[in-house]
């Protein structure tokens, strides 16, 4: 059975004011809850982008990459078939490349 999310209406309405249609209104009320937070998906700056560093384990995950780097490892690249899965595999794969690894040693 499918279930509509409970929306914010002060959301929805600050975006359709600036011009949204009413099906992405809904979508973004269902996600945020203060109109200020619409700014931040309407005009999205990089210096608002969270530090890699919030990440749990990502330390021991940047260690465990450079050395599979440095000693020539094969690497695996798992990621989801949708269409943010597949955008994240490709832009991790072209990372690897420019950091030297060889698409022989990228599955």
């Amino acid at each position: 059975m499918f279930e509509a999310r409970p929306i914010d209406t002060s959301v929805f309405a600050e975006a359709r004011s600036r011009g949204l249609d009413p099906v992405m209104a809904r979508i973004i009320a269902g996600r945020i809850t203060r109109k200020e937070s619409l700014d931040s998906i309407l005009n999205p700056q990089l210096k608002n982008v969270a530090p890699p560093s919030i990440l749990k384990d990502i330390k021991k995950a940047t260690d465990r990459l450079r050395l599979a780097i440095s000693d020539g490892e094969d690497i695996g690249v798992l990621t989801d078939y949708d269409a943010d899965g597949l955008t994240s595999h490709a832009v991790i794969t072209h990372a690897l490349n420019r950091f030297g690894v060889s698409e022989k040693h990228i599955s």
